[in-house]
């Protein structure tokens, strides 16, 4: 079963509208500079039980009515289809965190899923840059187009960093996802990064964060931001 790398019990921020908690599964295929959650990195046991999970949802369905599965990345746990089973059979519903980067794991749980949230990470020519892998960026766009077909609801999501990932990045990330229902920006946090020479980075200030919103908003209709 998948590898759970640690919760957050309680949150109205990770699913908005919902009083979730968040399981994290510990393992990722992307190496993204900024990343925060650096010790979910690894692919390795998990710190947690599933049964440990499933008993603290049986005990918090009074409190909770979702859960949002993130990373790491899930979808390279090849059972999370049955994970995700197992917690809508308890009446919650479901919001997954994903790169996108595996369409096809991507398009085969998308019906059991009531929320998905892909992180586009870069413009394509500086995707692998800033995801510290060699990629496929059509393995990008195909999970893009799965998403906007398939998924019940859902947002794209950027994390802008100074000197990073910025302007040009939106913009064409913007252009790559037109007509979709939401996408947010949101400001990288510097107090732990992979690359710790970002940590000396200060994040965007509120003006900036307004002019990443504009040239997005050349081409969405409904553009948010986060964390500024």
């Amino acid at each position: 079963m998948v590898e759970i790398g640690g919760i957050v019990k309680f949150t109205l921020i990770d699913y908005p509208g919902h009083a979730a908690c968040t399981i994290f599964l510990q393992g990722c295929n992307f190496r993204c500079r900024y990343c925060q959650n650096v010790d979910l990195i690894e692919k390795r046991k998990g710190n947690m039980s599933i049964e440990t999970v499933l008993e603290f949802l049986d005990n918090r369905k009074e409190y909770l009515d979702a859960v949002v599965i993130s990373g790491g990345e899930p979808l390279i746990h090849e059972d999370l289809h049955d994970f995700i089973k197992e917690i809508k059979v308890r009446g919650f519903k479901v919001k997954l965190d994903t790169n996108g980067y595996l369409y096809q794991r991507l398009k085969d749980v998308l019906p059991h899923v009531d929320y998905v949230a892909m992180d586009i990470k870069a413009k394509k020519e500086k995707y692998s840059d800033v995801v510290g892998v060699n990629i496929n960026f059509e393995n990008i766009l195909k999970s893009i187009e799965i998403i906007k077909t398939y998924a019940k609801d859902y947002e794209f999501r950027t994390t802008v960093v100074p000197g990073l990932v910025e302007e040009e990045d939106v913009e064409e990330i913007a252009k790559t996802i037109s007509g979709s229902k939401l996408y947010v920006i949101q400001n990288f946090n510097n107090r732990r990064t992979l690359d710790e020479k970002l940590m000396k980075r200060n994040p965007f200030d509120y003006t900036k964060m307004r002019k990443f919103k504009e040239i997005a908003e050349k081409y969405l209709s409904n553009v948010k931001l986060r964390n500024i």
